[in-house]
């Protein structure tokens, strides 16, 4: 994890935002998500340096999208807003949390409960073997 996201890990972890669980570097097919919230379907990326090289947007772009089939949402963060700001950045998470939280009241998950990447070599999470 680079400093930013232990720096994002660090308000995250142990149900500290609005009681919801996050689990770090989370596989969704090909993709290591940064942060996953299961509930709620909310990927939270950190981005750095390699974000902004050429063609970097572009493969943002087709991987949020593909991702995004499986009706997952996305915050995005650079590592400077997290330096310079975390409380903004967790003010943002905590409304998106919360905003969610009121749409899925009750729904069931359709899918089996997602293993953290970390845990279980050889499969992804969501989608599939590697």
């Amino acid at each position: 994890m680079t400093h930013s996201e232990v720096l994002l890990w660090m308000n995250l972890k142990s149900r500290q935002l609005h009681g919801e669980r996050f689990l770090r570097q989370y596989s969704v097919d090909q993709y290591v998500l940064s942060f996953y919230c299961p509930r709620l379907k909310l990927a939270l990326e950190v981005d750095g340096g390699s974000h902004f090289a050429v063609g970097a947007k572009e493969n943002d772009e087709h991987r949020e999208q593909h991702i995004g089939t499986y009706g997952i949402h996305f915050l995005r963060f650079t590592n400077a807003e997290i330096y310079n700001n975390l409380d903004r950045v967790l003010q943002s998470i905590y409304q998106q949390v919360e905003s969610l939280g009121k749409t899925r009241i009750g729904v069931v998950p359709a899918e089996p409960p997602m293993i953290p990447h970390s845990h279980r070599r050889g499969e992804t999470a969501i989608g599939g073997a590697y």
